[in-house]
């Protein structure tokens, strides 16, 4: 799952490049979740260059800010399975009605045995 982690995250920074909710800057949401994790642009493409380097806790937590603000993962941890199914063509619903709520960022890696593309 980490492979679609970094994935998701290679296409959330292309496509999801609109401003992020925060009405005091026009950064994007990568921008946004970088300054809120303190994780560095280097590392975040690191990840994107290669999807099977073993995700990092800061990595995690930049997955976290970026799942919880296009509204993947709800404010008090719940998986959006409908919201799944909207960004992604393949959902295993199953499995992400299975993952308990993800309010840490290492409990991002629960995502990690579901298949979703």
């Amino acid at each position: 799952m980490a492979p679609f982690l970094i994935f998701f995250l290679a296409l959330s920074t292309s496509v999801f490049e609109g401003n992020c909710a925060n009405p005091e800057s026009n950064a994007t949401l990568s921008d946004y979740c970088i300054q809120e994790t303190e994780i560095t642009q280097e590392l975040v493409d690191e990840y994107t260059s290669d999807p099977k380097k073993e995700p990092t806790e800061d990595f995690y937590c930049y997955l976290h800010c970026i799942f919880t603000g296009l509204g993947l993962v709800g404010d008090d941890g719940t998986v959006d399975v409908d919201s799944f199914k909207i960004v992604f063509e393949k959902v295993d619903v199953e499995c992400l009605k299975t993952v308990p709520k993800i309010v840490e960022c290492t409990d991002m890696k629960a995502l990690d045995k579901c298949d979703v593309s």
